[in-house]
């Protein structure tokens, strides 16, 4: 799969905009590449998701992967497995595949580094007991 490099979607972009971060990414219909969209931190890690999606279409010129819902997602592609990052942005290396992540929402990441939730307005942090939502994937 890792042939399905272009990405089109609808949602906030062209950077990546997370639930509280996304003032400078309107919402609109976009175009790149996995490879583009990748944020190069100096230490790896969480990056590139696109809050308030509401269709991704992965593909190439022969093929194509379509995630869509009635409610917005956010997404994000990597070719680097999340498990694995190494220490610094320099030493990653591609994997065969693309780890493609789908969430119903994210925790807003606030200012300060990941799973530091208690510094993140409640307005941005998930307190939903049960959620429902659907995805339609057309192949």
């Amino acid at each position: 799969m890792k042939d399905l490099s272009n990405v089109s979607y609808f949602g906030a972009g062209p950077c990546e905009a997370y639930e509280d971060k996304h003032a400078y990414a309107p919402v609109s219909l976009y175009k790149s590449t996995i490879k583009n969209m990748e944020v190069p931190y100096v230490i790896p890690q969480e990056s590139g998701s696109h809050a308030f999606t509401r269709q991704v279409i992965f593909s190439n010129s022969k093929k194509k992967l379509v995630i869509e819902s009635q409610k917005d997602f956010s997404f994000n592609a990597s070719y680097y497995n999340q498990n694995m990052l190494p220490l610094h942005h320099f030493e990653l290396s591609e994997d065969k595949c693309i780890y493609l992540h789908i969430d119903y929402r994210m925790n807003g990441v606030g200012s300060m580094s990941c799973n530091h939730f208690d510094n993140i307005p409640f307005t941005y942090n998930l307190t939903e007991k049960k959620i429902k939502h659907s995805f339609v994937i057309k192949f």
